[in-house]
C-alpha cells in the first residue's frame, strides 16, 4: 500500500471511483461517486480514503466489528483464545464473538476505534449492536498491513467459503479483481443489510448495503475499474497511519549525526521517503511478499509518541538510480498538497556498483535535493546505505567507493546543516545476524537498526526489550509494540 510502482491497480481504483481524496480525519467529506445510496464504499489509498459522499457515515458494524475485537483481543488478551479469534475471521462464527465479548466487553471495540483513529466506530450494548463505517475499515486495513505480527490478514486470506451460520462468503468486495482476503457481514434480524471488507496488493476497500449480497457485488464491480490508470501524483491528500511497531535500539557503536532535529514532538509530521530498494524495504518481507523496511518503521515508531497524526507516504523504487530517483520521486514529493515536513533520500548505491560512475555528480545531486527540501521549506535527511562490501564479491572495491561518497555526503550535509545518519559506519549492522538471505540487502533486524538510528537522530531513545528474529524489539505480538520512551527534551 505504498509504493509507487505497485500503486497501479489502486490508482486505476481511485480514477474509476471518480471522488476527490478525502482526508482520513475529516467526516463530511463528499465525492461524485455514483452509486445508489444503498451502499457505502471506500478504498483505502496511500493518500487517505477515497470514496462515496457518505463513507464516514456510521453503519451497523454487523461482523466487521470482529475485525477489531481480534486485534485488540490478540494484542492484551491472556493467550488463551486463538482458536475462538480464528474462527470469528475465518468462519465468521457468532458464538466465539460472543465469547469473546463476555470475557472482554466493549473495550475490544472502544480501544481499537481510540488507537486507530476510527471516528466513526463505537460499541453497542453488545458486539453485534456496534457500528462502523467503510471508511474506518479501510483505515484500520491499512494499518494491519503494516503490522507484521497480526494474523488478521493471513486468517482473512483463508476464510471459510461457508461461515458457521452456513452463510456463503462469496460477495462484495471480494470479487474485486487483485483481492487477497476479505471478512464479511451480515444481519440475521429485520432488514437485509451486507457488509465486506478486502485487502490487495496496494490497497483496501470496503462497502457496507442496506440490501442483498447481490446488491453489493453488483455495486461495488459497477464503480471499481481496477483497470483503469490514473498518474501516481494525482492524489494530494497525505495519509494519516495508525500506530505500527517501531524498531528497537540496538548495543554497538551508533552512527555520525548532525545535531536532532529540533521540536520534532511539537510538530504534525507529514514524512516522505525516497530512495531505492534500501528505503523501499527490500529484504524485510511480511508473509505475503510485501516489503516493510525501515521507513516504514520509522513512521509507526513516530506515530506512536506523537500527540498528533504522522502522514507517511513511501515512493521509494528498487533498483533506481539517483537520478531518477530525484526526476520521479521528488518532484511527486514537492508536488504534494499540504508539502511534507520532513523527507528522507538514500541513492546512489547502485550506482556505485557500476563500472563507470561520476562520483561528483552524486553529490551534486544531493545538493540539488537539499536546496530543493530547503527552498520548499521541508527538513532533509540524508542516509547512507549500510555496508555489505565484506559478504560481497568485490567487496572491497564496492566498500572502497562507498566509503568515498559516505564521506562526501557527510561534508556536505555539515555544510548544509542538513540531519545526517550514517548507516555505513555503523559497525554493528555489518554483522551476518542484520542481512538477508541475498546477502546484498538488510533483513528484518537491520531494517529495524537503521530505523533507530534515524530516531537517535532525532534525539528518541528506546527501551530494549527481546531479540526477535524480525529486530522489531517485541514481546509476544499479542502483548503489542515497544514504544519510543519519550519525546527528546526541546
Amino acid at each position: 500500500m505504498r509504493r509507487l510502482a505497485r500503486t497501479a491497480a489502486l490508482a486505476g481504483l481511485a480514477a474509476t471511483l471518480m471522488v476527490a481524496p478525502a482526508a482520513a480525519a475529516a467526516p463530511g467529506d463528499s465525492g461524485s461517486l455514483t452509486v445508489p445510496a444503498r451502499t457505502q464504499i471506500a478504498v483505502g489509498t496511500p493518500f487517505g480514503p477515497i470514496g462515496t459522499p457518505d463513507m464516514f457515515e456510521a453503519r451497523p458494524a454487523l461482523s466487521i466489528v470482529k475485525l477489531y475485537m481480534v486485534d485488540y483481543i490478540w494484542q492484551h488478551g491472556d493467550g488463551t483464545d486463538t482458536a475462538d479469534l480464528e474462527r470469528m475471521i475465518k468462519a465468521s462464527d457468532d458464538a466465539a464473538a460472543q465469547r469473546m465479548w463476555d470475557k472482554y466487553g466493549p473495550v475490544s471495540v472502544s480501544a481499537p476505534a481510540e488507537a486507530y483513529r476510527l471516528t466513526s466506530t463505537w460499541p453497542g450494548d453488545n458486539w453485534g449492536t456496534s457500528y462502523t463505517s467503510a471508511a474506518d475499515v479501510t483505515t484500520f486495513l491499512n494499518a494491519k498491513m503494516l503490522d507484521p505480527n497480526t494474523p488478521i490478514l493471513e486468517w482473512m486470506r483463508d476464510a471459510d467459503p461457508v461461515a458457521a451460520d452456513g452463510t456463503e462468503q462469496n460477495w462484495g468486495t471480494s470479487h474485486v479483481p487483485g483481492v487477497q482476503g476479505t471478512k464479511w457481514g451480515w444481519s440475521d434480524y429485520g432488514d437485509s443489510e451486507v457488509a465486506s471488507a478486502s485487502f490487495g496488493l496496494g490497497f483496501t476497500i470496503a462497502a457496507n448495503t442496506w440490501g442483498f449480497p447481490d446488491d453489493q457485488t453488483a455495486d461495488v464491480l459497477n464503480s471499481v475499474n481496477p483497470a483503469a490508470v490514473i498518474a501516481p501524483a494525482a492524489s494530494r491528500a497525505w495519509p494519516a497511519w495508525s500506530r505500527r511497531t517501531p524498531g528497537r535500539r540496538a548495543s554497538g557503536r551508533g552512527p555520525r549525526t548532525t545535531p536532532p532535529v529540533e521540536r520534532i514532538c511539537e510538530l504534525t509530521i507529514r514524512y516522505v521517503a525516497i530512495g531505492d530498494s534500501f528505503t523501499e524495504g527490500v529484504g524485510d518481507e511480511r508473509p505475503d511478499g510485501t516489503p516493510r523496511g525501515w521507513a516504514d518503521r520509522l513512521a509507526g515508531a513516530l506515530a506512536a509518541v506523537q500527540p498528533e497524526p504522522v502522514y507517511y507516504a513511501n515512493f521509494a523504487i528498487r533498483g533506481r538510480l539517483l537520478d531518477p530517483i530525484i526526476d520521479e520521486q521528488l518532484d511527486v514529493a514537492l508536488s504534494l498538497d499540504p508539502l511534507p515536513t520532513h523527507l528522507t533520500l538514500n541513492g546512489g548505491g547502485n550506482d556505485m556498483m557500476r563500472p563507470k560512475h561520476d562520483m561528483a555528480h552524486l553529490v551534486d545531486l544531493t545538493r540539488l535535493v537539499i536546496e530543493r527540501c530547503h527552498a520548499a521549506g521541508v527538513t532533509p535527511v540524508i542516509l547512507s546505505g549500510a555496508d555489505p562490501s565484506s559478504r560481497l564479491p568485490m567487496g572491497k572495491l564496492l566498500h572502497r567507493r562507498a566509503g568515498m561518497l559516505t564521506d562526501a555526503i557527510a561534508e556536505l550535509t555539515a555544510e548544509t546543516g542538513t540531519t545526517f545518519v550514517d548507516a555505513f559506519h555503523d559497525t554493528e549492522i555489518r554483522e551476518a545476524r542484520y542481512w538477508s538471505g541475498d546477502r546484498l540487502h538488510l533483513g528484518g533486524s537491520g531494517h529495524a537498526r537503521v530505523a533507530s538510528l534515524v530516531l537517535e537522530a532525532f534525539g528518541f531513545e528506546f527501551r530494549r526489550r527481546g531479540t526477535g528474529g524480525d529486530g522489531g524489539g517485541t514481546e509476544p505480538a499479542r502483548r503489542g509494540p515497544v514504544l519510543p520512551r519519550t519525546c527528546p527534551p526541546l
